[in-house]
């Protein structure tokens, strides 16, 4: 059940700080999930903040690369 969303466009390698700011607002849903995730890198950064990350990407190098860095990523379009 997901019992809220925080849905924003990040300005090329601000995501990190943008998601703080909505933190400390209260936005916080320990869960994060990126479209398009590429290598994972983003999302690293979130797990090494205690968060569950999950990632889509349809490249398979770019998914594989991820997984084998230990982000779960999923290989496929998000329709």
């Amino acid at each position: 059940m997901i019992r809220h969303v925080v849905i924003f466009k990040a300005k090329e390698n601000a995501p990190l700080e943008e998601f703080k700011k909505r933190i400390e607002k209260g936005e916080d849903s320990k869960k994060v999930l990126e479209i398009g995730s590429g290598s994972g890198e983003q999302l690293k950064a979130f797990k090494r903040l205690g968060y569950k990350v999950l990632g889509v990407e349809p490249s398979k190098v770019l998914a594989n690369l991820a997984n084998k860095n230990g982000i779960k990523t999923v290989c496929g379009f998000f329709n």
